[in-house]
């Protein structure tokens, strides 16, 4: 099971209710195309997530061997050239996986008042489509639907955006242990 990669994030707004994931090529890394965003969406344009991954280090063929950022290794340029199948699968399980549902500010906690109601908690609820395959076989080992949320006092989401990320990935180990 390939490891998630570094990647570099870039909003370009308060709270983004979508999310660009953008690939880099052979040798470059995420800061590639970091420049190009403001060219994309202006600061008071829309609120967008751009993530942009790292690929791993590995050596590549073409390049006699040399260690370099791929997501899978290129033996040549030809047709007839072998492909990387389990590079490719890797590198596609690196990012597999769909957003389902994001609610970063879902009130929890009410205190009422005179002619207003005041919220004193809130949550940021997440849902994600996982899928965890068996590389070599080429079968699902485990695949869940993930809802995780996450508690945070107003103002203060980023906290529960953390605690509901790390309710995820503890989701997602816990049910590839669950098949080991």
């Amino acid at each position: 099971m390939p490891q998630l990669p570094d990647c570099v994030e870039i909003e370009t707004g308060h709270k983004p209710r979508a999310c660009v994931i953008w690939l880099h090529g052979l040798g470059a890394d995420g800061h590639d195309f970091e420049p190009v965003v403001p060219e994309l969406v202006g600061r008071r344009e829309r609120a967008l997530r751009f993530v942009f991954p790292h690929a791993p280090v590995r050596p590549v063929t073409i390049n006699d061997g040399y260690r370099m950022r791929a997501w899978y290794d290129i033996t040549g340029i030809d047709r007839s050239a072998v492909e990387d199948e389990a590079g490719i699968r890797g590198s596609d399980a690196i990012v597999r996986g769909r957003i389902a549902r994001y609610d970063p500010d879902v009130p929890i906690s009410l205190l009422p008042g005179q002619g207003e109601v005041t919220v004193t908690k809130r949550k940021v609820q997440l849902a994600v489509d996982v899928e965890i395959l068996n590389q070599r076989e080429g079968t699902t080992v485990w695949k869940r639907q993930v809802l995780v949320d996450g508690e945070y006092n107003p103002g203060r989401e980023a906290d529960g955006r953390k605690i509901a990320l790390d309710k995820l990935v503890n989701e997602i180990v816990d049910g590839a242990q669950s098949q080991w």
